[in-house]
């Protein structure tokens, strides 16, 4: 009856581990459920790692983005300026073009 209450005091993952292993004994059940804890924090720490390594990609990733992207609005600028004629000045009336 204490092994039920136990298990069903455990996480999920941890009472999976537990109930597949078919403890007998009150150490059998504490040493699987340590067992389990411990996969499961090693585990943790994997994907911890691999998320902080996603997170510190995506930044580097923005900022170059960010700097393409600068320059490219950068140049487009220069060259709607660079690209602009002066509207010529009519020396007399008779040279000026009306639409």
């Amino acid at each position: 009856m204490l092994h039920h209450a136990l298990i069903r005091g455990l996480k999920p993952h941890i009472r999976s581990y537990v109930l597949q292993a078919d403890v007998k004994t009150m150490a059998d059940l504490l040493h699987a459920a340590r067992v389990a804890e411990m996969a499961s924090s090693a585990a943790d720490t994997k994907v911890s790692s691999a998320l902080e390594e996603l997170r510190e990609s995506n930044k580097q990733q923005l900022t170059a983005f960010q700097q393409l992207s600068d320059r490219i609005h950068g140049k487009s600028a220069k060259k709607r300026a660079s690209s602009a004629k002066p509207i010529p000045k009519c020396k007399t009336h008779s040279q000026c073009v009306h639409y």
